[in-house]
């Protein structure tokens, strides 16, 4: 069995101790990304041993702390002022779990992700499935452009809450929403089988010009 196999497999046994947790962590024998796996997908964490994982030296394990999507979001938000760049932008991006429903950050988190001094950070935050809808589309007249494209993207936006002032100091913005709601419908006529969905995907491909 290798050692990452071994470690993980103490580490995610909900049954595993508080003390247990916390050598694993100090162990400094073993590669950091050996004990980060179990990190990323324990279910619970004691209090102590998030104090610890949230003031830990190694960045990759705190980075499995922001990427494990079976912990609360509250739990995951305790990153949120982290130093480290890639930390904050695992939380923007959310956990990736196949088929496991993931919660999401608290909006006051949310809202400091959108907010970031970084600005890739700032942009995974704004195209995150877990940012919240309504936070989105309270950006639609927002002073950046960035944060109104996002509102105008955002799922479940009606189109008045879309338009709003938005077309007018930015057209490009209603382009982005109209061409959002265009891919999604397939709409076929009957003199030819092309549908609008290939012509969209070509436009796709078209510069967009900026008024």
């Amino acid at each position: 069995m290798r050692r990452r196999d071994a470690l993980q497999a103490i580490g995610a046994n909900p049954s595993a101790p508080a003390d247990v947790l916390l050598r694993l962590l100090a162990d400094e024998t073993s590669e950091p990304w050996d004990r980060a796996a179990w990190v990323m997908w324990r279910g619970e964490f004691p209090e102590e041993v998030v104090d610890v994982i949230v003031a830990h030296p190694e960045k990759r394990i705190r980075m499995a702390l922001a990427e494990n999507g079976l912990v609360s979001g509250e739990t995951r938000a305790r990153l949120i002022d982290d130093p480290g760049n890639g930390v904050r932008l695992c939380l923007a991006m959310g956990p990736n779990l196949f088929r496991i429903q993931n919660s999401s950050l608290p909006e006051w988190a949310q809202r400091r992700l959108i907010d970031d001094p970084d600005e890739m950070i700032r942009s995974e935050a704004l195209g995150s499935y877990y940012t919240s809808r309504e936070l989105l589309a309270g950006l639609a007249e927002h002073e950046d452009a960035h944060k109104r494209s996002a509102s105008c993207q955002a799922r479940g936006i009606s189109w008045a809450r879309r338009l709003g002032r938005v077309c007018s100091p930015m057209r490009t913005t209603t382009f982005v929403a109209a061409q959002r709601d265009t891919r999604a419908a397939t709409i076929r006529t009957p003199q030819t089988s092309t549908s609008t969905t290939s012509l969209v995907q070509t436009r796709r491909h078209t510069p967009t010009r900026t008024y």
